[in-house]
């Protein structure tokens, strides 16, 4: 596991899409809609592009691989950068409404 750079900042926090119908990149087949705001407890978040995206996978009992997290790494309107992701399937727990995660970000070096 690699550490993450020191200007970096591990939040784990739920993410609320503000308007859905505002995205920042066109959905390819199976991906999430990505919304270009979202609300992260009282701050709004305004992503102006993606940066990088990637999968995160799991193999179930039977073998088969199955993709769980959708992962981008986005810059904010703000400077900053953040690494957030959608859950594919929601689990049976309390927050299983809750798909996207903001997971963590970074702030521009001096």
């Amino acid at each position: 596991m690699t550490t993450p750079p020191a200007n970096e900042t591990l939040l784990s926090a739920p993410l609320k899409p503000v308007d859905t119908s505002d995205v920042v990149l066109a959905q390819t087949v199976g991906e999430p809609i990505l919304p270009r705001q979202f609300q992260q407890g009282k701050e709004v978040l305004t992503i102006t592009s993606v940066m990088e995206k990637w999968k995160e996978s799991e193999v179930a009992g039977c073998g088969d691989r199955y993709v769980r997290k959708h992962w981008y790494k986005v810059q904010i309107e703000d400077g900053r950068t953040a690494k957030l992701y959608c859950l594919r399937k929601a689990d049976s727990r309390a927050s299983a409404k809750q798909r996207w995660w903001l997971y963590s970000v970074e702030n521009p070096l001096p």
